[in-house]
């Protein structure tokens, strides 16, 4: 009577064991359907219970192949296949666990690179481990949480599946029959055709990182191949020209303005042009800094690439960096710049101190390139003896970094270019005043007034030692900082206003620069700029960027790239911003004079569309032929 419950050639005691083998399959959805919750919820996400099945095709083809394999191994139990499937499907899920965490993360599935750049730098960014794991990841669990119920569920789906085996239940099946074969072959071949026939949705959410690169492959085969050619590459609008070709045009303003003798050149880290309020009578986090800009030079300016070894390159280069993960710019032993030039025509001595880590991305050997020698606070002559204390993997705390730093300046004969890297903005934002445990927005802003703080006791130390006098000060941020207000977090990953912004700002004490608020800028820009005021009129040093004092009444267009490759890329001319989105090869466009926010992406017509991205095609082909 009760097997009359079950099919025929199916025993009721083995019914079980199947199930609990299938479950286990299906766990490996999970990870993808988080995934799908969280981009739904915070990103524009476009999956609806219309393309549900659409987006998960590849991910249920791997649950398969995996429930398929199990059985075929546990069709005859034994205590090391019972082990190597537990081992196997763990890994699994463990592995897609965290590609949905670095998805949500860094908008793109895990991949080789990002692999081998975690691994080289693995010392570096231990820091950010806290907000890997302790941040939401689905709906109000963090993703430390969320793993802890992921294995919770899994180990006790295991240890059933071992009770049941160890009651004497197998994983064998009935007998095949036709109908079963034309069931599941029409059920595989229809998860393949919509693998292979899904439209590209934003960040790649369809694709799984074990099938993903099988049918990617496969398609590749049978559609064009885009490479970089030189054609494309040689239709880039912004190629390197020399700079003592531009420094000869009349300036725009501060026409007869005697050359700066000195410079000291001050990159904040983390420091995000939208809530300092620089200008206007809203209430300012930087008053040190908003004073500057009051009788100085002052500009939104916006980065190449939000990361702080891209962004080196490009304000010490004004060239644009190598558009991708990689450091292809640390490979040169000699970068052609500026500060060469004031060490050779001038005999300014260029040096950097560093609260940063600089063996991270190996920055210290990058200055060195640049004909900069660097520093980190502890390394300094006037450090003996002194107490530097570690604020994170990412470097030490500001607090000795302008005293040590401005004794050292006093005691340079001759002119100099001094470099300072205050860490204070850089996550984990610990600071007077912040929460260590919390890592939001409201402990960035501690950290920023901090900053400025610390930016106000250096100026009165530099006074003391009398070397204010005929020394430019230039201050500016590598790059800005998400969070959450696009649906990301710290940087790398967002071409939004909030991550690729930064305040530049440039000033004397004798007040020489006059007072001027001027249009965008582009990190790019600085180092002609620097060349200009400095008196380096000569400097045959190849740029892509423009002294401020000598540009168009226009902004030149900014071209920018995301750290994390094929992820996004934006042209901005102002007031007009157009995001690359490359998983989809869509364009957003936004208005950021009426949509600041940018909240509300304008429609545009396809020939607009398709030729913005033949222009950002062309600049990342342009950059990648010249690294």
């Amino acid at each position: 009577m009760t097997g009359t419950r079950f099919r025929k050639g199916l025993p009721p005691q083995r019914l079980p064991l199947v199930l609990l083998l299938l479950f286990n399959a299906l766990l490996l959805l999970v990870p993808k359907l988080a995934l799908i919750e969280f981009f739904n919820a915070n990103l524009w996400g476009e999956v609806t219970r219309t393309n549900l099945i659409v987006v998960i095709a590849q991910d249920i083809l791997v649950a398969l192949a995996v429930f398929g394999l199990t059985l075929s191994l546990l069709h005859a139990s034994s205590g090391a296949r019972l082990l190597s499937v537990a081992l196997g499907s763990g890994f699994l899920l463990l592995f897609l666990t965290m590609d949905m965490r670095v998805r949500e993360l860094w908008l793109k599935p895990l991949d080789v690179s990002m692999i081998r750049y975690t691994l080289n730098n693995a010392n570096s960014l231990k820091s950010g481990l806290d907000f890997f794991f302790k941040r939401n990841a689905v709906y109000s669990l963090t993703f430390e949480r969320f793993l802890f119920y992921v294995a919770l569920t899994y180990a006790f789906t295991w240890l059933l599946i071992v009770w049941s085996v160890a009651s004497g239940n197998t994983a064998t099946t009935s007998r095949w029959t036709w109908l079963k074969v034309m069931i599941v072959t029409t059920a595989t071949c229809g998860l393949v055709i919509l693998s292979f026939s899904a439209p590209h949705y934003r960040y790649r959410m369809n694709e799984n990182m074990i099938s993903g690169p099988l049918f990617a492959g496969i398609k590749s085969l049978f559609t064009k191949q885009e490479y970089v050619d030189e054609r494309l590459a040689g239709s880039f609008e912004q190629r390197p020209l020399p700079l003592n070709l531009q420094l000869g045009a009349a300036r725009k303003f501060l026409e007869g303005v005697k050359p700066f003798r000195n410079v000291i050149f001050i990159v904040y880290e983390s420091m995000r042009w939208r809530d300092l309020h620089l200008l206007g009578d809203v209430p300012t986090l930087a008053p040190t800094l908003a004073g500057m800009a009051a009788s100085g030079i002052i500009s939104k300016c916006y980065v190449a690439v939000p990361h702080s070894a891209k962004a080196y390159y490009a304000l010490f280069t004004g060239r644009y960096p190598y558009p991708g993960i990689e450091m292809r710019e640390v490979l040169k032993e000699s970068n052609d710049t500026i500060w060469h030039y004031l060490k050779d025509s001038q005999r300014t001595k260029s040096f950097a101190i560093s609260s940063q880590n600089l063996a991270f991305e190996s920055m210290g050997a990058l200055l060195k390139s640049f004909g900069i020698d660097s520093y980190e606070t502890g390394q300094l002559p006037e450090a003996k003896g002194i107490s530097v204390r570690t604020k994170s993997s990412f470097g030490t705390s500001d607090n000795l970094l302008y005293s040590l730093g401005a004794q050292f300046v006093s005691k340079v004969n001759g002119p100099f270019a001094a470099v300072f890297f205050p860490l204070a903005a850089h996550y984990p934002y610990n600071c007077n005043g912040s929460d260590t445990a919390r890592h939001n927005l409201t402990d960035y802003r501690f950290c920023v007034s901090e900053s400025d703080t610390n930016l106000a006791r250096f100026l009165a130390t530099l006074k003391q030692f009398g070397v204010m006098q005929d020394t430019l000060f230039v201050v500016v941020g590598d790059h800005g900082e998400s969070f959450g207000e696009h649906g990301t977090y710290i940087h790398n990953s967002s071409m939004y206003e909030e991550e690729v912004t930064v305040p530049l700002v440039f000033w004397s004490e004798d007040g020489r620069l006059g007072h001027h608020v001027l249009a965008p800028s582009r990190q790019i820009d600085i180092a002609p700029t620097i060349s200009d005021l400095m008196g380096a009129m000569q400097a045959t040093v190849l740029v892509q960027g423009v002294s401020l004092l000598r540009r168009q009444d226009s902004t030149p267009a900014v071209f920018m790239a995301t750290f994390f490759d094929d992820l996004g890329a934006a042209i901005v001319e102002p007031p007009f911003k157009y995001i690359y989105e490359q998983s989809t090869g869509r364009v957003l466009a936004f208005d950021n004079a009426n949509d600041p926010l940018e909240e509300s992406p304008l429609g545009l017509p396809a020939e607009k569309q398709q030729a913005l991205i033949q222009r950002i095609r062309a600049f990342l082909a342009y950059q990648k032929q010249v690294f």
